[in-house]
């Protein structure tokens, strides 16, 4: 399949102005652009001729490669050619004629350009061998999903104090009856019988912490979702994370984790 676009950018170099009391001249004729005729392209295993095949408005033309940018090619004669196309990709080359179609009347100089896509098909693959035996595919079971809630669980909430949270954010992250009571319940207790979740500044100073809130906060920085989120451990290997939206979304993700 095809596809061709024409542009045509005139130049107006020259306009002859009438003298007081004299009669304006006539205007110079529109030039027409003639439609060039389809390009035609020839392929063969991995190499690509485009031909051209006549001119725009009587004036010579000449092919370019405008897409992929960079692909090689080689000039023969009027013909472009492209010795390594890459299946499954689509070339655009261009056609333009720079020049003036009437020469005998001068002043018209103009750029006319054509375009046309080659679409190149993938290389098709030879089919599959079937199995006499199971002459069917087997349909791929799902890993299971580990029922109930995360054992062992703990938590960092993290968030940035010098960016703008929205109202509903800010609640969730500092209300004393939703995030911070839940994973107070439901969180292991860290090796120094302290609560087993932190809520942070994501740039605040760990270094007098314990190595494992040291080690989890390094863990809970590296996970890539947008700040305010909550990260979720067993013990301390990182297991999902969320970030907070409001405090309804929040407590409706912890419970599918932890548990009601």
């Amino acid at each position: 399949m095809m596809r061709r676009a024409a542009v045509l950018a005139p130049l107006i170099l020259a306009w002859p102005m009438a003298s007081p009391g004299q009669d304006p001249p006539a205007p110079k004729p529109v030039v027409p652009v003639a439609v060039i005729d389809a390009p035609k392209f020839v392929t063969a295993g991995n190499r690509l001729v485009l031909l051209q095949t006549g001119t725009i408005s009587k004036i010579p033309a000449q092919w370019t490669i405008v897409y992929p940018k960079g692909t090689p090619a080689e000039r023969e004669g009027k013909a472009l050619i492209v010795k390594e196309v890459v299946p499954g990709i689509s070339y655009r080359f261009a056609l333009t004629a720079v020049g003036d179609p009437n020469p005998e009347t001068p002043g018209f100089p103009f750029i006319a350009t054509d375009y046309v896509d080659v679409p190149i098909l993938p290389t098709p693959q030879p089919p599959k061998p079937v199995d006499p035996v199971n002459p069917v595919d087997p349909v791929p079971v799902p890993a299971p999903v580990p029922p109930g809630p995360i054992g062992n669980m703990r938590a960092v909430v993290l968030y940035e104090s010098s960016a703008n949270m929205t109202a509903n954010q800010y609640n969730a992250m500092f209300s004393t009856v939703g995030i911070r009571p839940y994973l107070k319940a439901k969180t292991l207790k860290d090796s120094d019988g302290g609560n087993g979740y932190r809520v942070w500044d994501k740039d605040v100073d760990v270094s007098n912490e314990s190595s494992e809130w040291q080690d989890a906060m390094a863990k809970a920085k590296a996970d890539p979702k947008p700040l305010p989120k909550i990260v979720l451990f067993s013990g301390m290997t990182p297991v999902d994370s969320r970030t907070v939206v409001d405090e309804t979304d929040a407590m409706t993700w912890l419970r599918s984790k932890g548990g009601n």
